[in-house]
């Protein structure tokens, strides 16, 4: 199958989309500071993940400005109408680099937060925090022995995420304490 490509909403002549999720930028010229005209060899743009939930990110450049846009609303905006006026993009198959269009819907906040295994993947992230938090921590300074970081932190007066790095190593000490996990 071919892949298709059209202009990106504001943009139009100098960015586009496809329906694989891919963006390129086209030929064109820009005005440089110095006044002269400069020409752009359109190419296929460099995406990058967002460390922070992994979707996959479109720098797009316009009269000096940057704008970093998400790859899957660009395809929905592109190519899967919205009468509904739905406000955000569920990926199908739960895969954030999968922008294909045919991997994406429009959707509700409600729909989207209740798809799939969203819900038992949050539950499972939490509990994971939940027992990080209750890890035993033992002040070696004076053997003390804190049913958590936090219970820790409450009664030496220190930043309990600072007690976790002491654990985990990261850390020597904070404020002359030393901390290590009870086994």
């Amino acid at each position: 199958m071919k892949e298709i490509w059209k202009d990106i909403e504001g943009y139009e002549g100098l960015y586009q989309v496809s329906d694989y999720g891919n963006v390129r930028g086209l030929d064109r010229y820009v005005d440089c500071l110095n006044g002269k005209r400069k020409f752009i060899r359109g190419r296929t743009i460099k995406v990058s993940k967002d460390s922070r939930n992994f979707y996959i990110l479109a720098r797009l450049h316009l009269n000096r400005d940057t704008e970093t846009r998400l790859a899957h609303r660009l395809v929905a905006q592109a190519f899967i109408p919205n009468p509904n006026n739905y406000p955000q993009v569920n990926h199908k198959d739960e895969d954030k680099v999968n922008n294909n269009v045919d991997n994406l819907e429009w959707c509700t906040g409600k729909y989207n937060l209740n798809y799939g295994t969203c819900i038992e993947r949050i539950v499972i992230s939490n509990r994971d925090k939940y027992k990080r938090m209750m890890k035993k921590v033992i002040c070696l300074n004076d053997t003390k022995i804190f049913k958590s970081a936090a219970e820790a932190g409450n009664y030496y007066h220190v930043d309990h995420s600072n007690i976790s790095r002491v654990c985990n190593g990261i850390r020597k000490h904070s404020k002359g304490l030393k901390f290590t996990w009870a086994m």
